[in-house]
């Protein structure tokens, strides 16, 4: 989930060596500058996060961290982790114009188009749907207005 705190663990990456003694024992690391920045893991193989993470950030949109296990003998082998973002509801929506403005005639139809405005929101699926609602700062009921 985005914006989880440093420390939430990703997922646990796990390679076995059939040899005996130190050239059994296993270290992982990672081989590129993503994970080392943005991710830790540990001697068991845990990746966790060093960071929170932003979904909306174009930096995370494809976060893949290449990882190394490697032997006590120098033996080494590799894995790829892809870690997508989940979404969480931390943007509002903004409106292309802070202020749409129009002149209308007096005997416009009702039903007419007038004007038609749009907001944006990067948050994705249902955190991303926007709706629209009218509120007066006059003391005058809106259907009046609009009528």
């Amino acid at each position: 989930m985005e914006n989880s705190p440093p420390g939430t663990k990703v997922i646990e990456v796990s390679a076995t060596d059939e040899d005996s003694g130190l050239n059994g024992q296993i270290t992982y690391s990672f081989i590129n500058d993503l994970g080392k920045t943005k991710f830790n893991i540990d001697a068991d193989g845990v990746i966790s996060t060093l960071q929170r993470l932003d979904r909306e950030n174009p930096k995370n949109k494809d976060i893949v961290l290449t990882v190394m296990a490697l032997d006590g003998g120098g033996r080494a082998s590799f894995c790829t982790v892809r870690v997508v973002l989940a979404d969480e509801n931390d943007n509002a929506p903004q409106f292309r114009a802070m202020e749409y403005r129009m002149s209308i005639k007096s005997n416009v139809a009702k039903g007419s188009l007038v004007t038609q405005i749009q907001a944006t929101d990067p948050d994705a699926g249902s955190n991303g749907r926007i709706t629209y609602s009218l509120y007066s700062e006059a003391r005058l009921s809106l259907v009046d207005v609009l009528e």
